[in-house]
């Protein structure tokens, strides 16, 4: 596993209006991809869909709105996180419900 930190940019877009969070994510995964998805699962869109108005698209995967770095062992360490175990959102803490029970290999 490696450990991901997703940054939003570009926090006037549109997508990032309904976002439940807008700001930096530590995420341990498998990939970057998995990385985006489990954001994107964790901090989902709060609008209510109405008749004629588009619906906003979840700005964690999107790579124009979130950039990705991979965090270095020694970060991993000073931070107090593990690079082992399952995938998780390590920060912001408690936010991991609707990442159980997901087959990360076919993501």
């Amino acid at each position: 596993m490696q450990v991901f930190k997703l940054i939003p940019a570009e926090l006037d877009a549109n997508d990032w209006r309904s976002s439940t969070w807008q700001s930096a994510v530590v995420v341990r995964a498998p990939s970057e991809k998995a990385a985006r998805w489990a954001a994107s699962m964790a901090f989902r869109i709060a609008t209510p869909s109405l008749p004629g108005v588009p619906v906003p698209g979840n700005p964690w995967r999107q790579e124009e709105l979130v950039k990705v770095s991979t965090l270095s062992p020694a970060e991993i360490a000073e931070a107090g996180w593990f690079a082992e175990g399952p995938v998780e959102i390590l920060e912001p803490p408690n936010h991991n419900e609707a990442l159980l029970d997901v087959n990360w290999d076919r993501i």
